[in-house]
């Protein structure tokens, strides 16, 4: 359901991979996030994916997942990592995990990446305020 809009939470949520969250695997994710986009696929008794979200300091939320039958995809979840808006760029052509090293269509998670940027993309490119909710004001964002 690429694309697909959810309202399980007061911000706007975005799935972008094959499969999305249920309404227990949103319990889980924090309610104070400005906006929250994910990539989600299961593979049988298993799934996995990636995700971000703004955070209300002005900081990016970036969180790997994975899980198997026992546990849902978002049990004990916790941001990976912390960014920058210039990291989480960096991220669409970089490997987080592997510094320096360039993403490569032959990587088994480069379909995720590549799901899950342009809409991290526009959604970086809105104005936004200092708490890093949408801008609709005449503040100096």
């Amino acid at each position: 359901m690429s694309g697909t809009f959810a309202a399980k939470k007061e911000y706007p949520v975005f799935s972008v991979g094959p499969d999305e969250f249920n309404d227990y695997d949103f319990v889980n994710i924090p309610d104070d996030y400005g906006w929250f986009v994910y990539y989600y696929a299961i593979d049988g008794y298993e799934g996995g994916g990636i995700s971000f979200a703004a955070m209300k300091d002005g900081k990016y939320g970036f969180t790997a997942f994975s899980h198997c039958s026992c546990y849902g995809p978002t049990d004990g979840w916790k941001e990976s990592m912390v960014l920058t808006r210039n990291e989480v760029l960096e991220m669409k052509e970089k490997d987080p995990y592997l510094k320096g090293r360039t993403r490569s269509p032959a990587d088994s998670d480069y379909k995720e990446w590549m799901a899950i940027f342009p809409k991290v993309e526009e959604l970086l490119a809105q104005k936004r305020c200092d708490n890093n909710e949408p801008c609709h004001c005449s503040c100096s964002a």
